[in-house]
C-alpha cells in the first residue's frame, strides 16, 4: 500500500531563524517557501508517496495534488506538528507514514520510495542527519504508539524495541 508523507512547515515568516544575524527576514522566509517547494515536489514524484499530509499555518489551501493540509494553529514545533500529520495520516486509513522537514531541498524521489519499500519491512526506519546527531526522515506505522522526535539528539529517542531487533537506523543521510 502507498504511504503518506508527513511534512510540517513553520510558517515561512518564522524560519531559518538561526540565519537571522546574516540574512534578512525577507530572504530567509523566501528560502524556506523554496525548501518547501522543492520537497514538495520531490514527495509528488515519488511513486510510492499516494498523498502528502502538511502541518502548517502557512497555508490557506493545499500547495498541490494530493496533498491535504492539517492547520498547525499552535505553532508547537516539529515534533508536535509530525504527531497531528500521523493522527490525519492514520484516520485516512494509510499503514505507513513517512516523515520529512521542509528544508530537504535536495529530496531525491527515488530514495523516498526506497524509504516506503523498507518502512514496509520494518517497524521504524530513522534516517540520520549527515552528523548523526538529528533526524532527517522517519517511516513508520502512523497508527503506532512512537512519538516523533527531531532535532539534535533525535536518533534513537524512539522505543527501546520497535521491533523484535530495536530500531533500524538507515545509512541514508
Amino acid at each position: 500500500m502507498p504511504a503518506a508523507a508527513i511534512l510540517p512547515v513553520k510558517r515561512f515568516g518564522a524560519a531559518k531563524q538561526r540565519l537571522s544575524d546574516d540574512v534578512p527576514a525577507d530572504f530567509r522566509a523566501a528560502l524556506a517557501e523554496s525548501m518547501v517547494g522543492d520537497v514538495l515536489d520531490a514527495l509528488s514524484a515519488a511513486t510510492e508517496i499516494a498523498l502528502t499530509v502538511v502541518v502548517s499555518g502557512a497555508f490557506d489551501a493545499p500547495p498541490g495534488e494530493h496533498v491535504v493540509v492539517v492547520a498547525d494553529q499552535l505553532d508547537a514545533g516539529q515534533s508536535p506538528a509530525a504527531l497531528a500529520g500521523m493522527e490525519r495520516a492514520a484516520a485516512l486509513g494509510y499503514e505507513t507514514a513517512v516523515l520529512v522537514p521542509g528544508d530537504c531541498p535536495l529530496l531525491d524521489p527515488a530514495e523516498l520510495d526506497s524509504l516506503v519499500l523498507e518502512a514496509s519491512r520494518q517497524d521504524l526506519v530513522i534516517v540520520p542527519d549527515r552528523h548523526g546527531t538529528g533526524t532527517n526522515a522517519l517511516a513508520l506505522d502512523p497508527r503506532g504508539p512512537f512519538q516523533p522526535s527531531f532535532g539534535p539528539g533525535s536518533p534513537g529517542t524512539g522505543p527501546p524495541a520497535c521491533s523484535p531487533d530495536g530500531p533500524v537506523r538507515s545509512d541514508w543521510r
